[in-house]
């Protein structure tokens, strides 16, 4: 059999076999990506930092969302997504998600989720969208600015970002709560509200109850 092992396991691109082995190396937190890219060959940081993306997205390594301290995954693990996860209360400037709101970035499977590289998670707060959407459960988005009527969507209102239906209407946009504990919010300007993404999937959050 011929080949190299990391092909083998994951169809690697060769610059990616070099960082791969250089990723190995006990010293490696230490390194620069200037000096990485040297070691593989390659004249820009910013093509390590690609290849880097690639390595994780392909599982053969985990990078720490608060410390950017690289693993190696001992079995690399096919068709994995690493997403950014946001917390609703957590939106930047201007209504945008930075990545100085990341709370966590955690892995999916990609065709059980159909995610992909413009997917993103944020963490429901509140029983407004209950019983779909319950307080803690991780909301899996799709990155886009415009929205059907009917779609959930994770929209930036007021500053805040909210998980609502979307309604848009001759006077204006209407955002929809699924419990009827909650009014419609209104938005009769539509540069009031931007829209983060459309909901796309839910992952629950087990949380077991006491049993007497």
């Amino acid at each position: 059999m011929t080949g190299n092992k990391h092909s083998m396991l994951g169809r690697l691109h060769p610059t990616q076999e070099k960082l791969l082995d250089v990723l190995k190396e006990p010293e490696s937190d230490s390194m620069s990506l200037r000096y990485i890219a040297d070691r593989v060959g390659v004249s820009s940081p910013n093509t390590v930092s690609h290849h880097i993306a690639q390595l994780e997205k392909k599982g053969y390594i985990f990078r720490d969302s608060v410390t950017k301290k690289i693993s190696l995954l001992k079995n690399p693990v096919k068709d994995i997504v690493f997403l950014n996860v946001y917390g609703l209360a957590e939106c930047g400037p201007g209504g945008y998600f930075t990545e100085e709101n990341i709370l966590d970035r955690l892995p999916l499977p990609s065709k059980t989720f159909r995610v992909t590289e413009d997917s993103f998670l944020v963490e429901a707060v509140g029983d407004s969208m209950s019983p779909m959407i319950e307080e803690g459960d991780l909301v899996l988005a799709d990155k886009r600015s415009l929205a059907e009527n009917g779609e959930l969507v994770v929209v930036i209102h007021n500053e805040t970002a909210k998980i609502k239906k979307f309604f848009k209407e001759a006077s204006g946009i209407i955002l929809q709560s699924i419990n009827p504990a909650y009014p419609p919010l209104s938005a009769y300007i539509e540069d009031d509200i931007k829209i983060a993404g459309v909901v796309t999937g839910i992952v629950r959050k087990f949380q077991p109850k006491a049993v007497i």
